[in-house]
């Protein structure tokens, strides 16, 4: 008997979330985006409980009817969203002096790409062509902007000073010089480089107590832009060179950087290990 009253009571408990989900889907919308949102959320809902619906065959053939109708709704909606996305997210992005390439779903911007997905309500950002991912949005144009902005700040508007810079780099590769038994002129992995720069950038709070609230953080990102903006490589009597990729330093993202060719750009190029020659 106990058995028999939970399944009646499942039963009960689908039949009314089926009956709210089915009532909001018949409510009329003028506004498409709150539309949309309802359609994602009621449909996605009745998918994972529909299965589980133990009603008359009859009935639950005129159940499909509707929800088909419903999902055919979505589908065009969807598309009309596709369609505007790019002209609207052009629009938002004017207002900051940023222009737009690309067609659905990948779109550019300065260094940035970003992968729509208008099935998923998301917009996933990136720098450089889908290398170092930046966050994940809504696919809301002004949020998508605010966000690209807010890192696009982050990454940009930090102090830098070449020669600081210039001397930072050269010290993580005479590190890792000395870490791996190599020699002046012998090639390092950008990333290892990257890794050691972000040590040596800390200040002293961090080194008095390593902690994650005390690390300063200095992303791939951020050091892609700095290398990109550097007009002069040479320190001292040593000069900084950079090592393009090859096809098999590719294979694994993490082995190497993108780094823009120059402001307002798409275009970058990809590098897997860095040197000085000359004297350190």
């Amino acid at each position: 008997m106990d058995v028999l009253i939970q399944q009646i009571q499942k039963q009960k408990t689908l039949l009314q979330n089926l009956q709210k989900s089915l009532k909001a889907l018949n409510v009329a919308e003028q506004d498409s985006a709150k539309r949309l949102s309802t359609l994602r959320k009621e449909l996605g809902a009745i998918e994972k409980y529909e299965k589980d619906l133990n009603l008359d065959p009859a009935v639950l053939q005129i159940i499909q009817i509707e929800l088909n109708k419903s999902r055919e709704e979505l589908r065009q909606k969807e598309e009309e969203l596709k369609s505007k996305f790019g002209f609207h997210l052009e629009k938002a992005l004017k207002e900051h002096n940023f222009n737009l390439e690309g067609n659905y779903p990948v779109l550019r911007s300065l260094f940035y790409t970003f992968i729509v997905d208008i099935s998923a309500d998301k917009v996933t950002i990136y720098f450089g062509p889908e290398m170092e991912k930046l966050d994940v949005t809504k696919a809301i144009p002004e949020i998508v902007v605010s966000t690209l902005i807010k890192k696009h700040e982050e990454i940009v508007k930090r102090t830098f000073d070449e020669k600081a810079f210039l001397k930072l780099t050269k010290s993580a590769y005479q590190m890792y010089l000395a870490q791996n038994k190599k020699k002046i002129g012998d090639e390092a992995p950008i990333t290892e480089i990257h890794a050691l720069c972000s040590l040596l950038m800390q200040k002293e709070k961090f080194r008095k107590n390593p902690i994650k609230k005390n690390f300063a953080e200095y992303t791939r990102a951020m050091f892609s832009y700095d290398l990109s903006r550097m007009k002069n490589r040479t320190i001292d009597h040593a000069e900084m060179r950079l090592i393009t990729a090859t096809r098999s330093d590719t294979r694994t993202s993490g082995d190497f950087l993108w780094i823009p060719v120059g402001e307002g750009t798409t275009r970058g190029e990809t590098v897997s290990r860095i040197k000085f020659i000359g004297e350190l």
